[in-house]
């Protein structure tokens, strides 16, 4: 299996959340990210409880790096609004409701590209899609690392030979960033950025 759209990456969750596989529907939120409203569908479908630790309690869009919800974005001056926050506020990835496709980043992002500046919003070479996609993943596998076996690996930009299938990376990410990989039977997700592969019983 290779993500190719936010619904691949959405399937995936629930799946390994052991939720039905069918996607909750949504409705359209003209202005905003196309694949905004199934995030936040999905996120509401399986509840605060998803990560299953008792210390988190958080939905989806928040178990890592925080999804903001529709209502609750304010533009500013400039028309930016915010759609994804790094958990310490490292960094931000917002749009312009003019252009509610193409993500902006500001602060110091993790992934790497020397061409940012960290103290104004940058054009990032990625969709708002791809964003979510990336952060889908992250919240993702945190919040199934409560419901699974997580074996920590002995060095973080070594994927693990039982971990062939790639599913999602993009250039917009450091080159050494080794992205999500999976067993043939997705059976073990590996997340090249922690150096940690969650194991399925």
């Amino acid at each position: 299996m290779r993500i190719g759209a936010i619904d691949d990456a959405l399937a995936l969750i629930l799946d390994w959340a052991g939720q039905d596989a069918a996607l909750p529907p949504s409705a359209p939120c003209p202005g905003l990210p196309a694949a905004l409203p199934r995030v936040i569908s999905v996120s509401d479908a399986l509840g605060p409880g998803f990560s299953s630790s008792d210390s988190q309690n958080s939905p989806l869009r928040s178990v890592q790096d925080q999804i903001w919800r529709p209502e609750d974005m304010q533009p500013d001056a400039d028309g930016i609004l915010p759609l994804i926050t790094e958990n310490q506020c490292v960094w931000r990835l917002d749009f312009a409701s003019s252009a509610p496709e193409q993500v902006l980043v500001k602060g110091d992002w993790l992934y790497g590209d020397d061409n940012l500046h960290p103290d104004r919003w940058c054009p990032l070479s990625m969709t708002c899609e791809d964003a979510l996609i990336l952060t889908v993943l992250v919240n993702g596998f945190f919040g199934l690392g409560t419901r699974f076996e997580t074996r920590e690996e002995p060095d973080f930009e070594i994927r693990p030979a039982d971990c062939p299938v790639l599913l999602w990376t993009h250039p917009a990410l450091a080159p050494g960033w080794t992205g999500f990989w999976t067993h043939d039977a997705s059976h073990r997700l590996h997340f090249g950025g922690f150096g940690q592969t969650l194991i399925r019983a």
